[in-house]
């Protein structure tokens, strides 16, 4: 049996009696950035009708927009990595507690630790979002080149998009997935160490992280009916924490584990 499999078949076993409670953490934060997002596009087309928004990037309106998009991420930020610590209670083999999500926002120390990590990390996604909206002009040029071509104009996008989000997989598993889940199993590991340190770890076992990350295709593709996503989005979260905790368990001595 491969590894990937029996990573797949441990987490599947220690999801057992915890399932519910990561899929209601999950959806909760799904929830809360839905509002937060329903929010900020309000105040946005409030403050077009009143015309304040303006058109300078250093206008009322502009910087009222920027503030309530950083005060929604800086709540986001800590509920994310919350249900990744749920996620890696339930690798470690514990039972998973719905207070696990308000972890990170317990101390000052430990909330602004958080947002210096994921702001970082989010730094790390720059390229990404490059190659993403590069896919999205390639696939505009080629349906417009094809005019004629009935299904061009929605296919050609579709199929750039796929292509620049498999080539976006190893930048996300490289710089963000490993740093994840390191802060998730220990809190402690130095800011340094978790977003800059981590680097090599994760270029060195890119390799195994692709083909497990790949061998959830099925699964991914299940997520089209939506309903497959509530168990899919835990399963995959327990997993990949799971397959972190064996690789950072064989490097113990470099400060990455607890």
């Amino acid at each position: 049996m491969s590894p990937e499999k029996i990573i797949k078949r441990q987490a599947r076993e220690a999801l057992k009696g915890n399932a519910v409670t990561l899929i209601a953490a999950a959806g909760a934060v799904l929830l809360t950035a839905l509002l937060l997002n329903y929010l900020n596009i309000t105040t946005v087309f409030l403050l077009e009708s009143n015309g304040v928004l303006g058109t300078a990037p250093q206008s009322p309106g502009h910087i009222i927009v920027k503030f309530c998009y950083g005060a929604a991420l800086m709540l986001l930020s800590p509920l994310f990595n919350g249900c990744l610590r749920m996620a890696a209670s339930v690798a470690r083999g514990r039972q998973c507690c719905a207070n696990e999500l308000f972890f990170f926002f317990g101390t000052v120390h430990r909330y602004s630790k958080t947002l210096v990590i994921d702001m970082i990390l989010l730094l790390y996604l720059t390229p990404c979002a490059a190659i993403m909206a590069a896919g999205e002009y390639a696939g505009t040029v080629l349906a417009e080149q094809l005019p004629a071509w009935e299904y061009g104009a929605n296919l050609f996008p579709a199929l750039t998009g796929i292509v620049a989000a498999l080539i976006c997989v190893p930048i996300l598993a490289v710089f963000v997935h490993y740093p994840l889940a390191a802060y998730a199993l220990n809190e402690n590991i130095p800011i340094e160490h978790c977003v800059f340190l981590m680097i090599a770890f994760s270029a060195r076992n890119l390799g195994k992280t692709l083909r497990l990350v790949f061998s959830f295709a099925g699964w991914a593709a299940l997520c089209f009916f939506v309903l497959p996503a509530l168990y899919v989005i835990p399963y995959f979260a327990v997993t990949s924490i799971q397959s972190a905790k064996w690789l950072f368990e064989l490097e113990e001595n470099r400060g990455i584990a607890e």
